[in-house]
């Protein structure tokens, strides 16, 4: 679907955002193939992204929650 939707799609305002772990995608998974093709387009952009470490974690609970949160609780 999403190999379709880039070819036929091309030009108009439309954003897919997707998402899947690298490391569960091998040349043998079906989404290898689909990633290559939009590789290949122009309109095709890929933004790596990478895990919160505890520190990373306990901010972003303590601005969700308001309050300052322990460290213990993001580790």
């Amino acid at each position: 679907m999403l190999t379709y939707l880039s070819r036929n799609l091309a030009g108009s305002r439309l954003l897919i955002a997707g998402t899947y772990r690298d490391i569960e995608v091998d040349r043998a998974h079906p989404l290898s193939s689909a990633l290559a093709e939009l590789r290949r387009s122009s309109s095709f952009s890929r933004i790596p992204l990478r895990g919160l470490n505890a520190d990373e974690v306990q901010r972003m609970m303590s601005s969700v929650a308001g309050r300052n949160l322990s460290w213990g609780l993001a580790e």
